[in-house]
């Protein structure tokens, strides 16, 4: 059994649901986890970690600063053991082939600029339990206010692979923190 830091830079939305369903994933797993709001975390709720994996929407505003300023908070710590970044990309900036778009070369740069990279990292979109309902009444309200739109929105839409996000975790537990965890390796 490891003891597993999820720290998550985000307001409630899509990442936090993200981060969430990892936390449940890790505990079904017979880990111990401790889920920390990134943006408000002090060294002294970190407490000692087996693994830390890092998740955030993605974006050019105050959860990608909140990322930067945790990282550089705590490298040391985050240093001594393994480690997974989750990028929430933004369904606004995801777009069409949003994956190859830019998004790699962004979190090259993001990482270029802390001077540190996670060990694994994993990007997905930022729609995450988006009912039908919700999905058709944005379809509508986008082709109402841009006409000839709603084709371009229905292309956008990129749901949360949760099976890919599930492979992600599964093979960072088996290969990175069950490993950390057997030979006592901890922040």
């Amino acid at each position: 059994m490891a003891h597993v830091l999820v720290a998550c830079a985000t307001a409630p939305g899509s990442a936090r649901e993200i981060a969430d369903h990892v936390v449940e994933r890790l505990k079904a797993a017979g880990h111990v986890v401790s889920l920390v709001d990134a943006r408000t975390a002090t060294r002294t709720e970190l407490g000692w970690f087996d693994a830390a994996i890092l998740a955030g929407a993605f974006n050019a505003g105050q959860n990608r600063a909140a990322l930067s300023d945790f990282v550089r908070s705590h490298r040391y710590e985050l240093e001594r053991v393994p480690t997974a970044f989750i990028a929430v990309i933004p369904l606004s900036a995801a777009g069409v082939g949003w994956r190859h778009a830019g998004a790699d070369a962004d979190l090259a740069q993001f990482f270029a600029g802390l001077g540190w990279s996670a060990g694994r990292v994993h990007v997905t979109s930022g729609v995450a339990r988006e009912t039908v309902a919700e999905w058709l009444e944005r379809l509508i309200g986008q082709s109402v206010l841009w006409p000839g739109s709603a084709g371009e929105a229905a292309a956008a839409i990129h749901p949360v692979d949760w099976d890919a996000l599930d492979s992600f975790t599964d093979r960072f537990l088996a290969e990175e923190i069950e490993p950390a965890a057997r030979q006592g390796q901890t922040i």
